[in-house]
């Protein structure tokens, strides 16, 4: 063995000085080769004397070693404010790893994968509380524990489209609360501050809890706070439509399709109203009772009869309650059995419907009973009763539907409101009140009289419209409506909209002078025009008829027909245009040849895009060729080229040559 050792150049009996830098310089063989070189019954006194040899070796370098970086530490930290970390020993290979921080202690990991400051003084411990908790942290340990699947999110609460973000932010919060970085998704800027190693493992990060498609679009980002700033405004919806998600869901939510039982069903019926009132939205407890029980109606239909008062009656052929609309039970005066004051079922779950003012939200569909004047001496008030209304809490005023009136078979005849039965429902009042119905105990509405006045025009309106006057006894009533018929949309007081004269009640304003001077007869015209677009570019003939029997219009009879013109009415009419004279056709060939230019799209492959055509106009035989571009010299060269062939072909020149004027060809007689 001993052979064998001097054969590797060792000398296991010579004691070793560590003074000596001969000594320390010569090559140590690692401790396994020699083991391997042992045969079994043979002495180890040489292995134990080369294991001596390695341990005082290990000594003066790990000595020296931390000597020389405990220096140099000392002025980085004081450069730098940095901990700078000591070096990391491998007994196995003999060296020294200067680039990784040394390993934890083997222990189960911390919340916040920190070591314990009390085992080793080399690893700092992470501070969860602070904003630099993550900064300057990140080791090769960590990342070991990042890769176990503790720190994975499951596949179903990866990332992958707008429905399940909660979820994702909420897996991910988990993680980062682990790593001690959890107001990172607070704010995402923080993470600027961080090292280039420990944005990039929290960029792995972000990237591994995504799927295909949010994966591809941080794909290029090299940016952690850019990457989840980018998710965050690609995947989280605004406010309002989670509202509005949430309050639709509320309304689908039925029992006919819940495999739970009813005690669970309350408890996600309570959970969504939980969430609207966290959400601020406001509903009115009448239809939150109507939702719960729109939504056991199925399983449960005698709670919804019990709530609504419904009792079987038997009609006068002695037949209970029938489910045929046509055969509903009866009372003795010959009514149907539900009553308009019945409490209705409302059907919240409808959209919003666009208005000239902004989309109005209907708040459910249910019935009303107004009192309207049937008769006017003496003054005699009938009940209304209005089915499938939709209820607009924003909306002050009753409005009634003239399309499913008519289709119902009712008519309006002069100012009565007539039903399919001819029978009387209401006496309007055109001049006070328009289409507003008399209803008994309330004030009648303010009109809106229609002047026709232009915006701007304020001396049109003072010297030509003879306001009417407004007696004593209803000026508080005009100038102090009531609140219930207020209109929400009238105009402010003193202003004037296009078209729209001033809110006044009563008598309707008189008619323009007849005597107007230019500038009263320039706004007049421009007033028909306006008239003229809005009616629908009714001639001028319709269009004083129309002012004529119409009360609020001007009166157009001294508009002339030779100053009223319309660019959108004459563009419409079909005009036929005078072709032009025939270019008689000469009596040999080429005596008259046409030519021009075209352009080629596509490109072809010869790149040259533009033709040269050239017809004769006798025989209407054409010639063509193929140019690189519409330069003059190069479209007169071909031309030029063209009549030479026919001098040496057909010996004579072209006659006549027709041309549309371009510069292209202008060039050629130039030249």
């Amino acid at each position: 063995m001993a052979d064998q050792a001097k054969e590797k150049g060792i000398a296991p009996k010579r004691a070793s000085n560590p003074a000596d830098p001969g000594q320390s310089s010569r090559p140590l063989l690692p401790i396994r080769t020699l083991l391997e070189d042992e045969e079994d019954g043979e002495d180890y006194s040489e292995v134990i004397e080369v294991l001596k040899q390695h341990i005082k070796s290990y000594k003066r370098n790990i000595s020296s070693t931390l000597a020389s970086l405990t220096n140099s530490s000392n002025a980085t930290a004081t450069t730098t404010g940095k901990t700078s970390y000591s070096p990391r020993f491998d007994p196995f290979s003999g060296t020294m790893d200067l680039d990784s921080p040394p390993r934890p202690p083997r222990k189960e990991p911390h919340l916040g994968l920190a070591v314990n400051s009390a085992t080793s003084n080399l690893d700092p411990p992470i501070d969860t509380g602070s904003k630099e908790g993550f900064k300057d942290t990140i080791t090769s340990s960590i990342v070991k524990e990042l890769s176990k699947k503790a720190y994975t999110i499951p596949d179903d609460s990866k990332l992958s489209r707008e429905s399940n973000f909660k979820q994702w932010i909420q897996a991910l919060s988990i993680v980062l609360r682990a790593l001690g970085i959890s107001n990172f998704l607070e704010n995402p800027d923080i993470s600027n501050t961080y090292s280039d190693s420990n944005q990039t493992v929290l960029l792995m990060l972000l990237y591994n809890s995504l799927s295909s498609s949010p994966r591809a679009a941080i794909s290029w980002i090299y940016i952690s706070s850019k990457a989840f700033k980018l998710l965050v405004r690609q995947y989280s919806r605004p406010i309002e439509s989670k509202k509005e998600d949430v309050y639709n869901e509320f309304h689908a939510l039925t029992f006919s399709t819940y495999r739970k039982g009813l005690l669970a069903f309350n408890a996600e019926f309570n959970g969504y109203l939980t969430k609207l009132t966290i959400a601020k939205i406001d509903i009115d407890p009448s239809l939150i009772l109507n939702q719960y029980f729109k939504a056991l109606e199925s399983k449960f239909p005698s709670w919804l009869l019990a709530f609504k008062g419904y009792k079987k009656h038997k009609d006068f052929k002695g037949k209970g309650l029938k489910t045929s609309s046509n055969n509903k039970a009866k009372f003795k005066d010959n009514q149907p059995k539900r009553r308009p004051r019945d409490p209705a079922l409302y059907n919240s779950q409808l959209r919003p419907i666009n208005t000239g003012n902004g989309p109005v939200s209907p708040a459910g569909i249910g019935s009303i009973t107004l009192e309207v004047l049937s008769r006017k001496v003496p003054p005699t008030y009938t009940k209304l009763v209005l089915d499938n209304v939709l209820y607009l809490p924003n909306i002050d005023i009753n409005i009634i539907s003239r399309v499913r009136h008519y289709d119902s078979g009712g008519c309006l005849i002069k100012e009565t409101l007539y039903r399919g039965n001819r029978r009387c429902i209401a006496v309007l009042d055109f001049k006070k009140s328009g289409f507003f119905l008399d209803v008994k105990g309330s004030s009648k509405p303010i009109l809106h009289a229609n002047f026709a006045f232009p915006l701007g025009l304020s001396s049109y309106t003072t010297k030509s419209i003879e306001l009417p006057i407004i007696e004593d006894a209803i000026v508080s009533e005009v100038i102090e409506p009531k609140k219930r018929y207020k209109l929400r949309n009238s105009p402010a007081k003193g202003t004037t909209l296009e078209g729209v004269g001033p809110s006044l009640r009563g008598k309707r304003p008189c008619r323009p002078e007849p005597n107007i001077g230019q500038r009263d007869y320039y706004n007049l015209l421009n007033l028909a025009k306006l008239w003229h677009v809005r009616l629908g570019h009714i001639g001028l003939r319709l269009l004083k008829k129309t002012s004529s029997i119409t009360k609020g219009l001007p009166n157009f009879d001294k508009i002339k027909e030779a100053d009223f013109h319309c660019s959108s009415y004459d563009r419409g009419k079909a005009v036929r245009r005078v072709s032009k004279a025939l270019i008689p056709d000469p009596p040999r060939v080429l005596d008259l040849i046409e030519g021009d230019t075209v352009k080629i799209r596509p490109r072809p492959y010869n790149r040259n895009p533009i033709v040269l055509l050239l017809v004769d106009r006798k025989s209407r035989y054409r010639w063509v060729f193929n140019l690189p571009n519409k330069s003059g010299p190069i479209v007169a060269n071909a031309i030029k080229g063209f009549f030479r062939g026919l001098r040496n072909g057909f010996g004579r020149y072209p006659t006549k040559f027709l041309f549309d004027g371009g510069t292209e060809i202008t060039d050629l007689l130039t030249t």
